[in-house]
């Protein structure tokens, strides 16, 4: 079946020293490391934007939203946090740092001018508090 896109799997690997331990997740004294999966268009699309699609404890690569905007040209990342399908100890914190680990690629690694977040379900919400604004200390 011809999508329009392709699948490509990126996987990510971020040093993090913590002084709590983890019990659960891909995260320990090695690192952590993360998984996605960039849909690129066929047609080379617009290849400065990047769409990303993140939830706290889920894979999001085969839902109909993002693979309707990688059909349509644009570039999609379904990316997974330290706790894909695991949500017993997760640390709402640590997704928020691994959504940045995301970021700082797309931009740094992948050379996308501009990240747009795109909320899905528990996605929505993280997209929502990645971007709160800094609470402003007093002199």
């Amino acid at each position: 079946m011809n999508t329009g896109f392709q699948r490509v799997p990126v996987i990510l690997h971020t040093e993090e020293r913590s002084a709590v331990v983890e019990t659960y997740g891909f995260a320990g004294s090695q690192g952590v490391t993360l998984e996605g999966q960039l849909l690129r268009p066929d047609t080379g699309g617009d290849a400065s934007t990047l769409f990303v699609f993140m939830h706290p404890t889920s894979t999001l690569q085969l839902l109909p939203m993002p693979e309707a905007i990688a059909g349509r040209g644009h570039h999609v990342l379904c990316a997974a946090s330290r706790y894909p399908k695991n949500d017993a100890a997760l640390i709402m914190e640590k997704v928020l740092l691994d959504l940045a680990s995301w970021i700082r690629w797309a931009r740094e690694t992948a050379g996308y001018d501009k990240v747009v977040l795109v909320g899905w379900s528990g996605g929505g919400s993280l997209s929502l508090y990645s971007t709160r604004p800094r609470p402003r200390t007093r002199p």
